[in-house]
């Protein structure tokens, strides 16, 4: 196997498990956080802390581009490590946005994948206010796709359930390889 190919398969498998993750952070935090009928729960763990302190924000996201809160919330708590990472902690990025020209930005240490292996790299990283402008750059995402694939995300705007959702980011992830229903 070529090492593109193999770099591809590694790439397809990492974002696999990344959106089971998902799928399965997103049916806890849905069954116990977002039934807005109970009364409040007191929040006294770090991970209730930080799904309390995005909920409010990612629910007005899913009321404005149809984004569901369980599946934002739950690509913020992997990708940031329940808001504890260096990135969230220094950048209020929670979704490890790179930065562009004429946007704050924080250079920070990172690992990518090339040539078959890992490498650690100085990367710019975008820097937000609040972890609120974070979910918003992230549902503009969704909302808006890539410079290369305005529609790429599509598919999950709308979704009614997180396994939908969780199967559309990985269609537009890993085009390359086939989809897997979540169970």
């Amino acid at each position: 196997m070529k090492r593109k190919q193999k770099r591809q398969l590694f790439t397809a498998i990492g974002i696999f498990i990344s959106l089971i993750l998902i799928g399965v952070i997103a049916s806890f935090i849905r069954e116990t956080y977002l039934d807005l009928t109970a009364p409040e729960p007191a929040f006294n763990t770090k991970e209730e802390k930080f799904i309390n302190q995005l909920s409010k924000h990612a629910q007005e996201i899913q009321a404005k581009h149809q984004i569901l809160t369980s599946v934002t919330l739950a690509q913020a708590i992997l990708e940031s490590n329940w808001g504890e990472s260096e990135l969230a902690s220094q950048a209020n990025n929670l979704f490890g946005v790179k930065g562009r020209s004429g946007q704050p930005i924080v250079s920070m240490t990172t690992k990518e994948f090339a040539d078959g292996k890992w490498i650690e790299i100085k990367a710019n990283f975008r820097k937000y206010t609040n972890w609120n402008e974070s979910l918003d750059d992230h549902a503009q995402l969704f909302v808006n796709g890539t410079s290369w694939s305005r529609t790429k995300y599509h598919g999950v705007l709308g979704a009614k359930d997180y396994k939908i959702a969780a199967q559309e980011i990985m269609k537009a992830a890993t085009p390359l390889i086939q989809i897997m229903p979540l169970n």
